[in-house]
């Protein structure tokens, strides 16, 4: 009786690692053909890319990217004229072009003529902070 469990036991595991062989080529096969795929569709993408002027999708992706980046560049000027303006009191930001031009003049920060807020100075600061 224990030989013929053991012949099964060993049966199973015969059959199952046959199943998990097979199903490992059933998957590199799918695997290749994947592959295959891929490189048919980017063959064709390069083909419609020449047809329209441009040498491979390399070449439209740098062209994508560049324009990003520029844009990227326009953005980051503007940000640095607005720190600037902000640390400087100045308004660089008119100088660049900026949505910021129509801020009033650091000599007449209210245009309105009310009371401005009072400002926290360093010396205040250091003051508060002795205080404590």
């Amino acid at each position: 009786m224990t030989a013929a469990v053991v012949a099964l036991c060993a049966a199973v595991v015969a059959l199952s690692g046959g199943v998990i062989y097979f199903a490992k080529l059933a998957f590199d096969e799918g695997r290749a053909r994947a592959v295959a795929d891929e490189d048919a569709l980017l063959a064709k993408l390069n083909e419609r890319a020449a047809a329209e002027g441009l040498k491979s999708c390399e070449a439209q992706l740098e062209k994508l990217m560049a324009a990003n980046a520029e844009r990227e560049r326009k953005r980051a000027d503007e940000v640095k004229a607005k720190i600037a303006s902000a640390k400087t009191g100045h308004d660089v930001a008119a100088v660049s072009g900026s949505v910021w031009a129509n801020m009033p003049a650091p000599d007449n920060p209210n245009p309105l003529g009310a009371d401005p807020l009072p400002v926290a100075t360093d010396a205040k600061l250091s003051d508060a902070k002795r205080r404590r």
